[in-house]
């Protein structure tokens, strides 16, 4: 990558990371605390959304799967039972004594079979026996309890203008081996099988035609599988029962292994569908399961987000905490060490505990303090040692600070001719120095200066005592640098007592013509320069 686009990529970032930190809180804590909230909850929605976006629709797809599987289970199971009751009517219609009683011949054993109480744990709903031609012989029916023959209802929905009396003609006309399929009669939907009866060895012709029926509930209850009656249900393509969305299913036109998956809130419906006699659809098996899975999934997935949120919480005020206790409270100390280190006066030591990098710099800025606590107490006791070295000297000594004096010593006084130093101090150096000397001016403009760097000057100037008289001196001039104005201190040493003038100022005198002299002769004057060392 050159050189250019990565640098100016490096500085789109840090512009865009700049606006981002510019809305977070200006406290660590609070920044750290609200990074670790969002973070947190940005996870806690990432997992939500995974639920609801992958997990949940897994497990309704799931559940589809296994609601499909159960109806196909249904009608299997539905047509097991079914496979049963054709078994059954066929071992029937191969019967000796049924082929009599079709073709006119004994009836009394059949009468006497179909009047005992052995027949009714078969499970059969109603018999019908006709002759070939398909005229009806008789009817039995059982509930139960005991049979009942010949009933008048039952006769007339097996009547040729009935559904099933067309098929059975049907039947007749194409010499169907067997037909089998769901019949709507007023009852209800039954399972219908029509035989042709023969003679045990099959080798007579066809002597008439038995029916035999169940009702499609108890084939329903009979089924195999897990599946209970209050799963599942048997219901008419024409009833009314059946829920919207499955009658527009069966409007659009339904085939045979088509099967309808319908789901809900709080359960799954499918459906699967049997055909009549004629091989169309004639009854719906349907089967509900309730939807466990997805409702515990979502209520598991609340759960987790509300414990995360809660946790989230939690965690953004243990961050605080721990950032606030562990971190800010030190850095907050090591702040308030360095603005020390800037302002005058001593700096507190921090109180260091433990190896992380907080402590690593809090041992550093405290080796700053300990030298800057260091340097005050050497200053403090050299300006007491200068104190009094100032208070106690025999010689003249001065203070200056902005060219005013600010103290004076005794020996000053007295060689001002004042009464006490109080009567000096806060007068400016100009009121006490003959200002017409160069020596002077130059000393003046020491006393202005606003050099930090120390510095020491010797001259030869003449000062004005209180009396007017003047008298010749050496001042030794040292400005030491101080926060605000430097102070300067003179060390003044008269030249000689026996030439002191006390004539005014404007009397020129003997020993004014011989400091001129002086002033004129260049190895009188004696100008040095103090070292950084000395200051």
């Amino acid at each position: 990558m050159p050189v250019g686009l990565y640098i100016t990529g490096y500085c789109d970032g840090g512009e865009a990371l700049s606006i981002f930190t510019r809305f977070l809180p200006s406290r660590l804590a609070h920044r750290i605390a609200l990074i670790l909230t969002v973070l947190s909850l940005l996870l806690a929605g990432s997992v939500w959304l995974y639920g609801r976006l992958t997990l949940i629709p897994s497990i309704e797809q799931y559940e589809r799967t296994a609601a499909r599987s159960q109806a196909a289970g249904t009608r299997n199971a539905f047509l097991e039972s079914a496979s049963t009751v054709e078994r059954l009517a066929l071992s029937w219609a191969n019967w000796d004594d049924t082929y009599n009683y079709a073709t006119g011949g004994d009836t009394l054993r059949l009468d006497a079979y179909l009047q005992g109480q052995k027949i009714n744990t078969l499970g059969i709903d109603f018999l019908a026996i006709f002759d070939r031609n398909g005229g009806l012989l008789t009817t039995a029916e059982w509930d139960g309890m005991s049979a009942q023959r010949d009933d008048l209802a039952l006769v007339r929905e097996l009547s040729p203008a009935t559904e099933f009396g067309r098929q059975l003609s049907s039947a007749i006309e194409h010499r169907v081996s067997t037909t089998s399929g769901i019949v709507r009669l007023a009852r209800g939907p039954h399972f219908v099988t029509i035989i042709p009866i023969r003679t045990t060895n099959r080798s007579s012709p066809i002597g008439g035609y038995l029916v035999m029926g169940v009702s499609a509930d108890k084939l329903l209850l009979q089924g195999k599988g897990p599946f209970s009656a209050t799963q599942s249900s048997a219901l008419s393509i024409t009833s009314r029962d059946l829920p919207d969305a499955v009658q527009r299913w069966i409007n659009k036109g339904i085939e045979n292994e088509d099967l309808l998956i319908l789901g809900s809130d709080d359960k799954i419906e499918s459906w699967g569908v049997v055909n009549s006699l004629s091989g169309k659809p004639a009854l719906l098996l349907g089967s509900s399961q309730q939807r466990d899975m997805s409702r515990l999934a979502s209520s598991s997935l609340e759960q987790l987000a509300l414990f995360s949120v809660v946790g989230t919480l939690l965690l953004g005020l243990l961050a605080w905490w721990v950032v606030h206790a562990h971190i800010s409270t030190r850095l907050g100390w090591l702040l308030q060490s360095i603005h020390g280190m800037v302002r005058p006066g001593r700096v507190a030591v921090i109180e260091t505990k433990g190896n992380d990098e907080v402590s690593y710099l809090a041992r550093a800025i405290n080796h700053l303090a300990m030298g800057k606590n260091a340097s005050i107490e050497a200053q403090r006791t050299a300006e007491q040692q200068l104190d009094m070295v100032f208070s106690q000297a025999p010689s003249a000594m001065m203070q200056l600070r902005d060219g005013q004096v600010t103290d004076l010593n005794a020996a000053g006084a007295a060689l001002y001719k004042a009464p006490h130093a109080a009567t000096l101090v806060g007068r400016h150096l100009s009121e006490l120095l003959e200002t017409n000397d160069a020596t002077a001016k130059r000393l003046l403009l020491l006393a202005q200066s606003k050099n930090t760097m120390p510095q020491s000057v010797r001259l030869l100037c003449r000062i004005r005592c209180r009396d007017g008289s003047q008298r010749p001196c050496e001042i030794t001039a040292l400005s030491m640098p101080q926060a605000g104005k430097p102070i300067m201190h003179l060390y003044i040493t008269p030249l000689s007592s026996s030439g002191e003038d006390t004539r005014p100022d404007n009397t020129p005198s003997e020993t004014d013509s011989q400091t001129d002299k002086n002033e004129n002769n260049p190895r009188l004057i004696s100008i040095k320069r103090a070292s950084s060392k000395h200051a």
